[in-house]
């Protein structure tokens, strides 16, 4: 059947799951509070509700999505968490919105493999 999705086989990658967000949106101002706990803060679901005014789905949802765009890794900020948390800390600059969603359909990361099938095959621009 072939590789629908385009992913390389040699790829190994651990995937959030398809309902990783709770259904809830991304919300850049609940990232901007998680960003901003990361830097006192061990990030761990109680660390994020005793800091933070995010509800008990928001604490789980919120860490998945910063995971999805590339901010966190194993609730550690990455490079890129780092660079937005230094020079975008709310996330307010359009290339920091755009990065956050080419990590959302970059084959090489984890968000559900179905986003870049999704943009790739069906959003078309103009």
């Amino acid at each position: 059947m072939g590789n629908p999705l385009g992913i390389s086989k040699e790829i190994k990658i651990m995937r959030l799951g398809l309902s990783f967000h709770e259904t809830l949106p991304l919300r850049r101002a609940n990232i901007a509070q998680i960003l901003a706990l990361s830097q006192t803060q061990v990030l761990t679901p109680a660390t994020i509700t005793a800091a933070t005014s995010l509800g008990t789905n928001e604490v789980k949802a919120t860490p998945r999505f910063m995971q999805a765009t590339g901010l966190l890794d194993n609730n550690t900020l990455t490079p890129f968490g780092n660079a937005v948390l230094a020079h975008d800390p709310n996330l307010d600059s359009p290339t920091t919105l755009w990065l956050l969603h080419y990590h959302l359909v970059a084959p090489h990361h984890t968000a559900p493999a179905y986003w870049r099938h999704l943009v790739l095959n069906s959003l078309r621009l103009g």
